[in-house]
């Protein structure tokens, strides 16, 4: 809209610029200045007058506009949607598989506990959650797979799993009751955590993190 508002006074323009050089040339031939000097000035008003600028400051504006945005992975298609961004007040976003990946993913594995690695930790939470249709087990097991060295043994036998719904998931390994869920499933465990331990979780809380305790042989580790 703007380019074609542009391009109408542009037009106007030109008409007028167009009209003025022609008078000028007609009042110097009849001031009695040759042809050739007359000439001169209606092509010096043209040159002077003529609104190229006018019509191609727009476009030009547009395109660099454009291909600013696309450097920085914004697409536009039209240039008038580009226009119109600059009214605009609230942005709304098909969220999931936009702004998201559609999935829960692991991003961070905290021990609380020196004789724990995350590697460990890892293993045991993947070794129960293998039975969970939970997508946030279903993430861990995953997380586990991908980061899984060349060699390493598969996930650990479990025997006894159960399902608490709303808490998470139990099971034994290796003679341990082993524990992957909220807060809530602590609780019920009679497990409580440290004030470090709340403290390292709160950090991760109030960045929009969903947090799984691990607690293996009535130890909360990780």
């Amino acid at each position: 809209p703007i380019a074609k508002l542009a391009d109408k006074a542009s037009g106007v323009c030109v008409r007028v610029v167009i009209s003025i050089a022609l008078i000028a040339v007609i009042v110097w031939l009849l001031l009695g200045d040759g042809f050739e000097f007359a000439l001169s000035i209606g092509i010096s008003v043209l040159v002077i007058s003529c609104p190229c600028a006018l019509g191609l400051a727009t476009p030009t504006a547009i395109m660099a506009a454009i291909g600013n945005a696309t450097k920085h992975g914004f697409l536009v298609s039209v240039g008038d949607a580009l226009e119109r961004l600059s009214q605009v007040a609230k942005i709304t976003f098909d969220k999931t598989g936009t702004l998201t990946y559609g999935q829960p993913q692991v991003t961070a594995k905290e021990s609380f506990s020196l004789q724990w690695t995350s590697e460990q930790l890892l293993l045991y939470a993947a070794s129960v959650e293998v039975y969970s249709e939970h997508p946030l087990g279903k993430a861990i097991v995953a997380a586990y797979r991908n980061a899984k060295p060349e060699g390493q043994g598969s996930l650990l036998a479990v025997e006894q799993f159960q399902m608490q719904p709303g808490r998470g998931v139990a099971a034994m390994i290796d003679g341990q009751r082993v524990l992957a869920g909220n807060r809530e499933m602590l609780a019920g465990e009679q497990l409580a955590l440290t004030p470090a331990q709340l403290a390292l979780a709160g950090r991760y809380l109030a960045q929009g993190c969903t947090i799984i305790y691990l607690a293996v042989g009535g130890q909360i580790v990780g």
